[in-house]
């Protein structure tokens, strides 16, 4: 299974050209990645969670006043707060 085509980055297909043999995306990713974006992406796709009051949050968002006004408006429908509370743009 492939989550993508390697096409869909032009830059990756350069790079496998020149070294057709023995590149791959790890070749890849440590020419591009240095530790700080590592640890940012690991944060983001393992992000440090809190339980309050029966609600799984994401601590780094968590603010009790606006956790207090989504339990207000979604009726303390636990579905709906942790969704508003939880909800991230990328």
């Amino acid at each position: 299974m492939s989550l993508f085509k390697d096409e869909i980055v032009e830059e990756f297909l350069e790079w496998k050209k020149t070294n057709p043999d023995n590149f791959t995306w790890w070749n890849f990713v440590n020419m591009k990645a240095d530790i700080d974006t590592a640890l940012g992406f690991a944060k983001f796709y393992s992000p440090e969670l809190l339980e309050i009051e029966g609600y799984c949050l994401l601590k780094d968002k968590f603010s009790p006043n606006v956790f207090e006004g989504w339990k207000r408006s979604c009726q303390n429908n636990k579905e709906c707060v942790e969704k508003m509370m939880n909800i991230y743009q990328i």
